[in-house]
């Protein structure tokens, strides 16, 4: 990386885009304006700011911890306050992202400088909050895609409470919360924005809105909810709100996410992208006039290709003779082209297109020869056309501009696209809206489309003749259908529905078009995504002007702004604020951290024995995938001691009778190593371990209620310890969940072995650990003498070795409707039923599989006393357990196990673990 400073940030970037990276730290600077006004805040020190070339790249950032989803468009930490985020295929998402995540910079520095709050109080915000004032500074209250949504919660009678909003997961808290904020700032002024955000952080949002408004928050929520209905009651035409053509796929035979849809040249076939199976987001193959799902074409569990479907805002594409499917997805750390045969679903391409590190919208040509999409190299948006017979790679476009969504003529001549040229060369608003675009392929000549220039037109389809374009458009503030006659220049409005065609974000791909003119398309309604089909003739077509342009239903109530607007005014006019002109290269450096060391306590009449560590460790992994990575290490450690002896001394008479409660003098020493070791029987000396480990790792495993429910997960380890002690340890823990809704059936063979001739030096490990073998920690099984005698007590359960194998069958029991047995709001748990096997055992034992240990001789102690020695045998258990996910925050199981080693227990023993499912 390399450092740009502007004046209030420093920019850590490795594109080789100079006039892209000196407009982003521009609007930067813009945002930092326009958001200042809002906070009334100045950054004392400049904000760091990493900036990565495309998604695929900023999915692997090291930057922060965790995994970073498809869906993440950028990232803000909160105690560093560094904001990372990624270059977007549509130059409006950049700008949204960069003026979003720097609302967060402002939200955090406003707290961490507070003279009343710190970054603890981040907790007392309900993410609606948090969330919806990023979206309300950085997009305003004209917002055709939240207004929607807020359309479809009064047209279904589900307009949140704030109550509801913080306490459900059921309302999108970027949306919902953007609609809050621009009724808190057009009704009461957007000055009263931070001081209600403060007073939320101090005091929680309930007692926040009874000091800044004088009513509680049911009061407030119940004034949100009577605005939004008035707003939006007399632009509701029909409450019935039938879609035009035929329901296909929806919750009853697929998701309530069916996105992503694609109709087979032929009109036969449909691919769309859902969630029906819940964990995960996979591609789907059905009947397109029927809906019936042949089968899932692939997903990430079966293909080797795939690490995540780019499904957010993009679509695949069916080849001419509707044999094959071509989409793009993530797959070891960029965007590949992906085709499968639509017979079997077999992969039978899979490459990334060089530097073009991101692509989406796959359109195939007439001739099946080729495919083009919007790419991303350098930062820079453009279309690109890949040669299946040439393998090569032209870029037809080389511009600032972004270009999206492209599809080809019937007769393969010519590219239908979005195009956000006007808006992006005006500049004077927030939105760079799209117009629609054609360019010849013969000449790359682009002529720019003379209809609704002011509003977004997205996702244009070539009419079968090739005389028409299908396309979606907000003109209105609704999400409708239109068809663009290009010999008279006429406009047909389609659909005219009050929620409206649509899919995950404005700039998802929500319609496809037939040989046959068979509209595919996805209607948005009740918070799910539904997928219609229809001929083009069956729509009620309606003609409007080119430049009817009216977005009253695109504004978020109330229309009408009562306070001081400085939000709106301020994005309205985005493009004339100052800019700076260069950016100064300065070296990277970084400040230390102060540390401080804290005393020890003092206490009487005791020793305190220390043990310190010093370690110097290095970590790195480097990913395969998003499912498997190699991981190695090295670590040095020196393990020392120090005893000190605290004494009081009291006044005694001769007889050593205490004469006096009050001390007189109180001392500390260090005691020699050697005395302390003869004093405690245990050797103090320092000693030091260095370490070299590698592994390699993978995991495909999702996540249900409190447990894995489907994929697998393994990893194999290996340790190499030297130095004082020396030994070697292996690791080998292999993991497969099979769904069989709602059943998992999980099963997991783990070992973990120390080899070599200090292999006993350290702590000896421990098999009845809950996590391991349930129905074995009992601290009465430890000293129950009628264990003892009969050769199974602890011994059985330690050693340098250890084999586990466990069976579960898993059933999530109480919680979402769409996976648990029994629906839940408040209680969410999995019900088990276990068996569990597991052996521990030292170099030198003699182990037998049987039920219980024999004994095989008799060694002499040093004190004459002797120990007795038995046979290791497997311990076994069986029970039935349930998890419980605690608010997700952590997960406690209660068991009932029965442990067929024991013969201290009639009947079988509780026991509690704190741990997610393995």
């Amino acid at each position: 990386f390399k450092v740009k400073e502007s004046p209030h940030f420093d920019f850590y970037f490795y594109m080789k885009n100079d006039s892209l990276l000196v407009k982003t730290m521009q609007e930067g600077e813009v945002w930092y304006d326009l958001h200042q006004q809002v906070f009334r805040d100045t950054f004392e020190r400049k904000n760091p700011f990493i900036l990565y070339n495309n998604h695929p790249d900023f999915q692997q950032t090291t930057a922060i911890q965790g995994e970073i989803g498809v869906g993440t468009g950028g990232v803000t930490e909160g105690l560093k306050n560094r904001v990372i985020m990624p270059i977007m295929l549509i130059n409006n998402q950049t700008r949204h992202v960069l003026g979003h995540e720097l609302v967060h910079a402002f939200q955090y520095h406003s707290l961490i400088e507070g003279d009343s709050t710190q970054l603890e109080n981040i907790g007392n915000l309900p993410l609606w909050m948090v969330e919806g004032m990023a979206e309300y500074l950085s997009i305003g209250k004209k917002d055709a895609f939240t207004a929607m949504w807020m359309r479809d919660a009064y047209l279904n009678n589900d307009i949140p409470t704030l109550r509801d909003l913080t306490e459900s997961n059921k309302y999108f808290p970027y949306r919902y919360g953007q609609a809050f904020w621009s009724y808190i700032g057009s009704t009461y002024g957007d000055t009263v924005i931070v001081p209600l955000f403060k007073a939320t952080a101090k005091y929680g949002y309930q007692a926040a809105i009874q000091r800044v408004f004088g009513y509680n928050e049911a009061t407030l929520s119940q004034l949100w909810k009577n605005t939004i209905e008035n707003s939006y009651k007399p632009l509701l035409k029909d409450t019935t709100q039938t879609p035009t053509g035929k329901l296909i796929v929806d919750k009853k035979n697929a998701g309530d996410m069916n996105i992503a849809p694609s109709i087979s040249p032929d009109g036969k076939l449909i691919a769309f992208l859902s969630e029906k199976d819940l964990f995960s987001i996979d591609l789907f193959l059905a009947e397109a006039q029927t809906g019936n799902i042949i089968r899932k074409l692939t997903s990430k569990l079966k293909s080797n290709h795939i690490d995540e479907f780019s499904f957010i805002e993009s679509a695949g594409s069916f080849s001419p003779d509707s044999k094959k499917f071509a989409f793009s997805a993530f797959d070891e750390g960029r965007n590949k082209l992906i085709i499968v045969d639509i017979s079997n679903g077999t992969t039978l391409f899979a490459e990334g297109m060089g530097e073009v590190g991101e692509f989406s919208n796959i359109a195939w040509s007439p001739d099946g020869q080729s495919v083009v999409f919007s790419g991303l190299k350098q930062g820079q948006s453009d279309l690109y056309q890949y040669n299946f017979e040439t393998k090569t790679l032209e870029q037809l476009t080389n511009d600032v501009y972004s270009e999206t969504q492209a599809t080809f003529s019937r007769d393969g001549k010519r590219l239908v696209f979005s195009y956000d040229k006007l808006a992006y060369d005006t500049n004077i608003g927030i939105v760079l809206n799209f117009n629609l675009a054609i360019m010849d392929l013969t000449t790359k000549s682009i002529e720019v489309l003379p209809v609704f220039l002011e509003a977004n037109n997205l996702n244009p389809q070539f009419s079968a003749d090739d005389k028409s374009i299908y396309f979606l458009s907000n003109r209105d503030g609704f999400r409708n259908l239109y068809r663009h006659t290009l010999a008279d220049a006429k406009t047909e409005q389609l659909t005219d529905y009050f929620t409206g065609i649509s899919g995950i974000t404005e700039y998802s791909p929500a319609l496809s078009v037939s040989n046959h003119d068979d509209v595919l398309y996805s209607y948005y309604r009740a918070q799910k995504y539904s997928l219609y089909i229809a001929k083009g003739d069956e729509f009620t077509s309606t003609s409007v002007e080119n430049d009817d342009i009216n977005f009253q239903a695109a504004m978020l109530p109330p229309f009408t702004s009562y306070g001081v607007d400085v939000v709106n005014t301020n994005l309205n006019n985005f493009g004339l604020f100052s800019k700076i002109d260069t950016a100064l290269i300065k070296p990277y450096s970084v400040d230390e951290d102060n540390r401080s060391q804290t005393g020890y306590s003092l206490a009487e009449n005791y020793d305190i024995i220390r043990t310190f560590q010093e370690q110097i460790e290095g970590f790195v992994a480097f990913p395969f995938s998003r499912t498997k990575r190699i991981e190695a290490g090295a670590a040095w450690a020196h393990y020392s001691y120090r005893i000190d002896r605290h004494s009081t001394y009291y006044y005694s008479d001769a007889n050593g009778n205490l004469l006096s409660y009050y001390p007189f003098y109180n001392d500390r020493r260090k005691l020699p190593l050697d005395q302390a070791s003869a004093a405690y029987g245990t050797n103090f000396k320092a000693f030091t371990i260095q370490q070299l480990n590698a592994a390699f790792v993978g995991d495909n495993s999702h996540f249900g209620i409190a447990a894995p429910l489907e994929g697998y997960r393994y990893r194999f380890g290996l340790e190499q310890y030297f130095g004082d002690f020396n030994f070697t340890s292996y690791t080998a823990d292999v993991r497969k969940y099979n769904r069989y809704a709602p059943v998992t059936l999980a099963a997991r063979a783990y070992t973990y072995m120390r080899m070599g001739k200090d292999e006993n030096a350290l702590y000896p490990l421990f098999l009845g650990y809950p996590y391991l073998v349930r129905g074995y920690e009992s601290s009465g099984f430890y000293n129950n003498n009628q264990a003892l005698s009969s050769g199974f007590g602890l011994n059985q359960l330690m050693g340098t070795r250890i084999a586990v194998a466990n069976f579960e069958v898993r059933i999530p029991f109480t919680g979402p409707e769409r996976l648990a047995v029994i629906p839940s709001k408040l209680l969410f748990s999995d019900l088990n039923f276990f068996f569990d096997a597991g052996l521990a055992w030292t170099q030198g034992d003699k182990i037998a599989f049987k039920n219980k240990p024999d004994k095989i001789g008799t060694v002499t102690n040093s004190d004459g006393s002797y120990t007795e020695i038995y046979e290791r045998v497997p311990v076994l258990s069986a029970g039935v357990s349930l998890r419980v996910n605690v608010f997700g925050y952590f997960v406690i199981e209660p068991y009932y196990a029965i442990p067929f080693q024991r013969n201290d227990v009639k009947f079988g023993t509780f026991g509690l673990n704190f741990a997610p499912g393995w």
